[in-house]
């Protein structure tokens, strides 16, 4: 499990316990992109072997059994596989839904009966589906009208790329491997039948949104036609994964494509930062949504990994295209998607085990998304940035509701240049710090000293807060001596309940002090623990 820690403990226990559903504030961005009010929290519902999970079709009853949970640990949108029927190519491939064959919602993941228990379960925990299309390419093999015997009416018939007169390739976007599997979006014919498959999924399978595959291989402008006509209100992706080249900017094409369908977009210009190492860490807010114009933050989907670029468990560990694999990293990346603008996205397997049980980064996950809700953070928040070699700093808001630090020097939001702030998250190291606005909550700390001393040495517990004489051992608490039992030297006083550095000192009259070696000591938020150093 992810070490973590709770600031402020008595005053937040009960929101990092809880991520309480707020009132969905639903609707577009100015420029009219369908963000749904830029409040979701994003789940992405399953990894590339959640087909074969538990010997395969099991994943829609596991996702059912688990709605409540998904609710109650903070997401309000569930990203769902594609739902149509994919031939597995053996017992460890194929089955995903990305080289699907029709419409059929019998797949891998279940039955369409089980599909529709988990819609029910979903919808009745307040947890929008937003499901995974893939339009560009089919399994032009399985086919039903390409088996033996089947006669299917022309109009019932797919065309692709390559059903041109001249044999040429008709498209509007790049193909897909060869291409010799794609469907060619430029007829309406194809068009409408995807139309109407999408009005079956608002209809009867609660879809409030959709997941669009492989975007570069269609215009957008279908993608815009395809919401308007079935869920203008409701929420978009675009997966544009595309490399700019290099000098370019990974923003541009993204931001085209949003203008164009009228969706947002997975960032993967923050993605790209994500895998440059720690020491890029300053360069995180070069992407869409650390951008300074709020048109390019609201469409951001920001995200650690997925199915194609993470590692998932099973067979040949997924795809892992690529893949952020440093997990102290992948900390620092998740502290930051959670808590500044863009809409986060959380891959299954960072929060959840296949049976629904916690996996690593669970708690550590549920926690920031209680700290975001509490902040009031949405995809298009203001935020501004601090940063060094191998360190920043976001705050968010206006005015600034929220300050995140990763690997930065700071220990407390005063030497960012903010006043009233609470500290209320860190990890084991300290390299996530996180402060909410608000008046800091007192608590009595006790403090102990473990080290021998003899008649005429005191001990002193200095630090930074006033409490504790601001670094100055004349000014710092005096601990008493007492005989019961080791360490012998302690002391209490209130304290705010935020980081406080520290340290121990000796005190000899006539002598300088004796400072204790090494770095300092970071107090621990819960106020029943006793800070002890050793001396």
């Amino acid at each position: 499990m992810i070490a973590w820690t709770r600031i402020a403990l008595l005053a937040v226990g009960l929101a990092l316990a809880t991520a309480t559903q707020g009132a969905d504030v639903g609707g577009k961005t100015p420029t009219g992109v369908r963000y749904d009010g830029g409040d979701e929290i994003l789940l992405q519902g399953f990894h590339w072997n959640s087909v074969r999970a538990g010997g395969g079709k099991v994943w829609y009853v596991m996702l059912a059994r688990n709605a409540p949970r998904i609710a109650a640990d903070g997401f309000t949108a569930i990203w769902m596989p594609p739902p149509w029927v994919d031939e597995p190519k053996s017992a460890t491939q194929g089955g995903e839904g990305y080289f699907w064959n029709r419409f059929d919602k019998n797949s891998l993941y279940g039955s369409d009966a089980d599909l529709r228990a988990a819609v029910a379960a979903m919808r009745g925990a307040g947890v929008k589906l937003i499901y995974d299309i893939v339009p560009n390419h089919i399994d032009r093999a399985r086919l039903p009208q390409s088996q033996p015997g089947n006669d299917v009416a022309p109009a019932d018939r797919w065309l692709f790329r390559d059903d041109c007169p001249d044999r040429t390739q008709c498209d509007d976007g790049e193909p897909f491997f060869s291409g010799d599997a794609d469907l060619d979006l430029t007829k309406f014919a194809n068009l409408d039948r995807f139309r109407a498959e999408l009005v079956n999924l608002r209809d009867n399978y609660g879809a409030s949104g959709f997941r669009f595959d492989f975007v570069k291989g269609y215009a957008g402008r279908h993608v815009d036609d395809w919401m308007r006509q079935v869920a203008d209100g409701g929420f978009c992706i675009g997966e544009l994964w595309t490399d700019p080249g290099a000098g370019n900017s990974w923003q541009d094409p993204l931001k085209r494509w949003s203008d164009a369908a009228r969706c947002t977009v997975f960032d993967f210009s923050l993605k790209a930062k994500f895998q440059a190492g720690p020491g890029e860490i300053a360069d995180w807010q070069h992407s869409l949504g650390g951008n300074p114009d709020a048109s390019y933050r609201s469409i951001a989907v920001t995200f650690v990994d997925n199915h194609d670029t993470g590692a998932s468990p099973g067979v040949n560990g997924g795809q892992h295209l690529w893949s952020l694999t440093d997990e102290h990293l992948r900390q620092l990346a998740y502290a930051y998607i959670l808590t500044t603008p863009g809409t986060p996205s959380v891959y299954w397997p960072d929060m959840y085990n296949d049976d629904g049980s916690d996996a690593t980064f669970h708690n550590y996950i549920k926690a920031l998304i209680a700290l975001r809700r509490e902040a009031g953070v949405v995809a298009d928040s203001t935020v501004s940035f601090k940063s060094g070699p191998g360190w920043i700093v976001a705050l968010v808001g206006t005015p600034v509701r929220i300050v995140v630090s990763l690997n930065s020097p700071f220990v407390d939001a005063r030497q960012i240049g903010i006043q009233g702030f609470t500290a209320r998250f860190a990890n084991a190291d300290r390299s996530v710090r996180i402060w909410l606005a608000g008046q800091p909550t007192t608590v009595t700390k006790r403090f102990a000293c473990d080290v021998a001393t003899i008649p005429g040495e005191d001990m002193v517990a200095v630090g930074a807060d006033p409490a504790l004489g601001g670094w100055n051992p004349d000014k710092g608490l005096r601990l008493a001596w007492h005989d019961d039992a080791a360490p012998h030297w302690r002391g209490a006083v209130d304290l705010p309940s935020s980081f406080n550095e520290w340290k121990c000192v000796k005190v000899t009259k006539g002598r300088p002090p004796e400072w204790q070696p090494g770095a300092n000591n970071v107090t621990s938020p819960d106020p029943a623990e006793t800070e002890t150093a050793h001396f």
